[in-house]
């Protein structure tokens, strides 16, 4: 039971690390954000899926159609984005999910979210972490 929490403990310093330094790397808390989530970290047992919100901003001069991708930094079981591509009109911002499941391996997951206009230079990126542990 010991070992157990201080593995805990550890995990969730890691998440705590990831969740401040990865953002100010990335600049997520830039005020012109491309891509935004509802929360960059989440925690969740073995097998049961987490759900993040992920908006994206058109915030350029003309209609834009955004691939999107999920980079699984840590090869989590799922890591998978309810749609891959989505077209915005100047201004408008459009919502998608992205999923995280293991189910054999605790620890933290990173997903790195991309966006990438197809006709214009405009590309962000947001990395979530997900904490999963084993259920008590």
């Amino acid at each position: 039971m010991v070992k157990t929490k201080k593995g805990l403990f550890a995990m969730m310093c890691i998440v705590i690390v990831c969740a401040i330094a990865i953002p100010a790397i990335i600049g997520e808390f830039a005020t012109d954000d491309l891509i935004t989530v509802n929360t960059i970290t989440q925690t969740t047992t073995l097998g049961n899926n987490t759900t993040y919100l992920i908006t994206l901003t058109n915030i350029g001069n003309e209609n834009e159609t955004f691939n999107l991708t999920a980079i699984n930094i840590d090869n989590v079981s799922v890591a998978s984005l309810s749609q891959t591509t989505i077209t915005l009109d100047t201004g408008q911002s459009g919502d998608l999910l992205l999923n995280v499941t293991d189910e054999l391996i605790p620890g933290p997951y990173c997903v790195l979210v991309n966006a990438t206009s197809q006709t214009t230079v405009l590309s962000d990126e947001v990395v979530t972490t997900t904490a999963v542990v084993e259920e008590w």
